[in-house]
C-alpha cells in the first residue's frame, strides 16, 4: 500500500487536472471526470495499478465515450451516467496521446517531480485529449470511425455490432 504522502501527490495530479476539466464542463466524482455531450458520456478516469507498494504509486487514465443509442440498443434499462470507462464505445489510454504512443504508467516515489507530471498531465488532457474527445463524441463521428476499420480500446466483433447499431 503506498504511503500517505503518495496518495497526497496523487491526490493532487487529480486535482490540477480536475481545475482543466471543471473549466470544459466535466464533473468530478473521486478520479472519474464526466461530460455528457450531445447525449453521450465523454470520461476520463484515473486507474491506480495493482501493483503499487508503500514505496512507489503508479497510476495512468483511460479515456472513453459511451454512445447513448449504442447503449440503449444492448441495455435498454441501463442509465448512461451509472456506466465507467470499462463501458465505454470507445476506450483510449492516456499514454497512447503522448509524443511516443503506447500504454505508460506513470510512477510516483518519494522523489518523483509530482509537479512536473501533474503538468505533462495536464498538457496531454488539454492539448490533446480534449481535442480527441469532441472529434468522437457524436455517434455519427463514432460510425465513421469504425466504418474505417478502427475501433480504440474495443474487440472487432465489438466494432463492427456497435457500427451495426448505428446503422
Amino acid at each position: 500500500m503506498p504511503t500517505e504522502a503518495l496518495e497526497a501527490k496523487f491526490k493532487s495530479i487529480v486535482g490540477v487536472v480536475a481545475d482543466v476539466l471543471k473549466t470544459a464542463g466535466f464533473k468530478k466524482s473521486g478520479s472519474r471526470f464526466r461530460r455528457e455531450v450531445d447525449g453521450n458520456l465523454q470520461l476520463i478516469e484515473f486507474q491506480r495499478s495493482g501493483f503499487n507498494d508503500r514505496d512507489c504509486l503508479r497510476f495512468t487514465a483511460n479515456i472513453g465515450v459511451i454512445s447513448a443509442r449504442v447503449l440503449q440498443k444492448f441495455e435498454p434499462e441501463a442509465h448512461i451516467q451509472n456506466k465507467t470507462e470499462i463501458d465505454a464505445h470507445l476506450r483510449e489510454r492516456l499514454g497512447n496521446f503522448r509524443d511516443k504512443p503506447g500504454d505508460y504508467w506513470w510512477q510516483l516515489s518519494e522523489s518523483a517531480d509530482d509537479a512536473m507530471i501533474a503538468d505533462e498531465i495536464r498538457q496531454l488532457i488539454s492539448k490533446r485529449v480534449l481535442p480527441f474527445l469532441m472529434e468522437h463524441s457524436d455517434d455519427d463521428a463514432l460510425a465513421t470511425l469504425w466504418s474505417s476499420g478502427r475501433s480504440p480500446g474495443l474487440t472487432e466483433f465489438q466494432r463492427n455490432k456497435f457500427l451495426a447499431a448505428l446503422s
